[in-house]
């Protein structure tokens, strides 16, 4: 991908209409700080419209991971967990992007010492003066006060709050924080639900409030708080729908009866989750990416895309009055969506970072106000990007669609009855469905023949009909029926999964 090239007039229009719709309520374009927008460039002096490259720096360890960056603005401070069992985190600063600096590890040796096994997630909160680190092999939850020096561990505070996640084995993602500087209240998913717990700064001591530990595999949540809920998916599945819990207790929703049906037929990875800052739009996102709306009071899926690889990490951002998305791919794709109308999240910006390499793409931050955005990888890299020179997408992720099916009736002296199924919309995919005739009052044999197969729809397709073959006895015997069931969706989800046949004399 070039990063010199010069944008065509159509890109330079587009980046000009998104710099606009950022800057609608708090964009200074006199501030240098905020000179673009999400795939926007700047004007030289001769008012020419100027390609700005998307990479700023990189800085490579092999010796590290770089996994769940959490970045000080203020003080160009990266916090990147390690995750490797003998460093727990590392400490880079980029004050000067021409010589990015590891400034300090915390692994056994260190002051303070590393606790308790690997870390995978990190959250830095309280204005960057304290951060929440999962360590994952011990099922631990630590708490460290960074103090005035936070590039010197060893000015931290000397007391280190820790929570064990009892039955729901390791952390793994620390979901949302939220404090009034007195107590603490944090979010975690775990390896067989979610935690809700409450931290006394003062003491450094944890709560638990809540929690679920109901399923089997890593799991992903969304913490629906408005609503008093928690959306849960499985990390690896085949069995895709969203698990529904009361935030208050831990228990199986009663209000949506456990579940949302998400099948699409793909053992699908749920890696992270995100939710807007006024909790009424969500998403969670890994090898698929569901999009749920709660505005109402009840969460409801609006949108369901395979994205371009696996999404590892995402950011939520409000700024400019509108709430963003941003999700990074394990092949290192850098997506933005737009999802300010919970009913139309729009992809605004697809970045491939080729010089991360062959690492995978582990972790992101983001600060749209600095137009920075930091990458982490599993083994070494970190790159620093400018967000003004993200790329507007040629490709939109495939739609997944929604396949209902309709009730049918027919004469039986007309040999055959046609039952519809139709798509909410086209998929840019072919998708399928496996369908089977199943006795009612009507037998088969006597009454229709058996039929059973996969029905596939071509990409663009919308509508497919499934004949049922029907018996003429010449006998009089009223209206019997039989149902056509429908199961194994691929890159679909099933909303009706039966049809009624009603066979008329």
């Amino acid at each position: 991908m070039s990063v010199s090239g010069a944008l065509s007039q159509k890109k330079m229009i587009l980046s000009w209409v998104l710099l606009a719709g950022l800057c609608l309520s708090s964009c200074n374009l006199a501030d240098d700080t905020i000179t673009g927008s999400i795939g926007g460039g700047s004007s030289d002096s001769s008012g020419e419209e100027e390609t700005i490259p998307y990479l700023i720096a990189t800085f490579e360890d092999s010796s590290l991971k770089f996994f769940s960056p959490e970045v000080d603005w203020d003080n160009k401070l990266i916090y990147s967990a390690s995750a490797d069992g003998s460093k727990c985190l590392s400490i880079v600063s980029f004050a000067d992007t021409n010589n990015i600096q590891l400034v300090a590890e915390i692994n056994s040796t260190s002051t303070p010492a590393q606790l308790y096994g690997d870390c995978r997630q990190l959250k830095l909160y309280d204005d960057y003066s304290k951060l929440l680190v999962a360590a994952n092999g011990a099922n631990r939850l630590l708490r460290y006060d960074l103090g005035s020096t936070p590039e010197d561990p060893s000015t931290w505070g000397a007391t280190v709050g820790n929570f064990l996640a009892t039955g729901g084995s390791y952390v793994r993602e620390i979901q949302k924080v939220s404090t009034n500087g007195t107590t603490t209240d944090v979010f975690f998913a775990a390896f067989t639900g979610w935690f809700h717990v409450s931290l006394t700064e003062a003491t450094h001591s944890f709560t638990e409030i809540a929690k679920y530990t109901g399923t089997t595999s890593n799991n992903t949540s969304a913490f629906l708080e408005n609503e008093s809920l928690v959306l849960t998916q499985r990390y690896s599945s085949s069995t895709t729908d969203i698990t529904v819990t009361e935030l208050a207790t831990g228990s199986v929703s009663t209000v949506l009866s456990g579940s949302i049906p998400n099948a699409n037929g793909n053992s699908t990875v749920i890696w992270t989750a995100f939710s807007s800052e006024d909790g009424t739009k969500h998403a969670l996102l890994g090898n698929y990416i569901t999009f749920i709306d709660s505005s109402s009071g009840t969460p409801v899926v609006v949108r369901r895309e395979k994205p371009k690889g696996l999404y590892r990490d995402s950011k939520s951002v409000r700024y400019g009055g509108k709430d963003y998305l941003y999700a990074i791919s394990n092949q290192h794709f850098l997506d933005v969506y737009d999802v300010t109308s919970a009913s139309n999240p729009t992809l605004l910006t697809r970045t491939e970072i080729t010089e991360l390499g062959s690492y995978e793409s582990y972790g992101i931050d983001v600060n749209m106000a600095q137009n920075l955005a930091v990458i982490g990888t599993t083994t070494g890299k970190l790159a620093i990007i400018d967000l003004r020179g993200l790329t507007t997408p040629t490709s939109s992720n495939d739609y997944i669609p929604e396949l209902t099916i309709s009730d049918a009736s027919g004469l039986e002296a007309t040999g055959s009855v046609d039952v519809t199924l139709t798509l909410d919309a086209p998929s840019t995919l072919d998708v399928s469905v496996d369908y089977t005739t199943n006795n009612g009052t009507a037998t088969a044999g006597a009454d229709y023949t058996a039929a059973s197969g996969t029905l596939t729809f071509s990409a663009g397709e919308t509508s497919k009909t499934v004949s049922i073959p029907l018996t003429s006895d010449g006998s009089p015997e009223g209206s019997e029926t039989l149902t056509l069931d429908l199961s194994s969706p691929s890159s679909l989800v099933i909303i009706d999964n039966q049809a009624t046949v009603t066979i008329n004399d």
